[in-house]
C-alpha cells in the first residue's frame, strides 16, 4: 500500500499473477483504471521473504493461516504495528492503511511530480482527487508538509 499507492482493498485482493519480474500489473478496483508499477526494492525483498503458502491461496497477501486477508482482519493486525511505530516516532499518530495511499501522493508531490503523473500512478481518473490529499493544491493545509512517514534527514 505504502510503496505502490494501492487502496487497502485492492492490495489485499491482488492475485499472485499481478506480480511478475519486479512489476505490478493490476486495475484499481474503484475506478477500473489500469496500473503498471515497477516495484521498489523493499517490496521485492518482502515478497521474496514471504512464507510459501498453499497453492490454493490465489491472493498475493495471505494471513498466517495461508488464507486471503480480509480488510478488517488486516486492519486489526496493522493496529499494534502502527502503535509501535507511533511510539517510536516513525509515523504520525492515527495513520491509517488508506492514509498510506495518500502519503504516496504527498511524497510524489514533494519529489516534484506533477498532478497528472501522481493521478496516473495512483490509478485515478482525474487530478481532482488530489485535492483531498495533502499533495493537492487546494488542500486546506498548504506546503511545507510533514509526511505521515518519518524520513531520514
Amino acid at each position: 500500500m505504502m510503496y505502490c499507492g494501492l487502496d487497502p482493498q485492492d492490495a489485499l485482493q491482488l492475485p499472485r499473477t499481478a506480480v511478475s519480474k519486479g512489476k505490478l500489473d493490476t486495475r484499481r478496483g474503484k475506478t477500473g483504471v489500469p496500473l503498471w508499477v515497477p516495484l521498489p526494492a523493499p517490496v521485492i525483498e518482502a515478497l521474496a521473504a514471504e512464507p510459501k503458502h498453499l497453492t490454493t491461496t490465489l491472493t498475493l497477501c495471505a494471513n498466517s493461516y495461508g488464507k486471503p486477508w480480509t480488510v478488517s482482519g488486516f486492519r486489526a493486525s496493522w493496529r499494534p504495528i502502527r502503535q509501535k511505530l507511533e511510539e517510536a516516532g516513525e509515523v504520525q499518530p492515527g495513520l491509517t492503511l488508506k492514509g498510506l495511499r495518500h502519503t504516496v501522493a504527498t511524497i510524489l508531490r514533494e519529489m516534484g511530480k506533477d498532478y497528472a503523473t501522481i493521478a496516473e500512478t495512483l490509478g485515478q481518473k482525474a487530478e481532482a482527487w488530489l485535492n483531498t490529499t495533502r499533495a493537492g493544491p487546494t488542500h486546506p493545509r498548504r506546503w511545507p508538509r510533514q509526511s505521515a512517514i518519518s524520513t531520514p534527514r
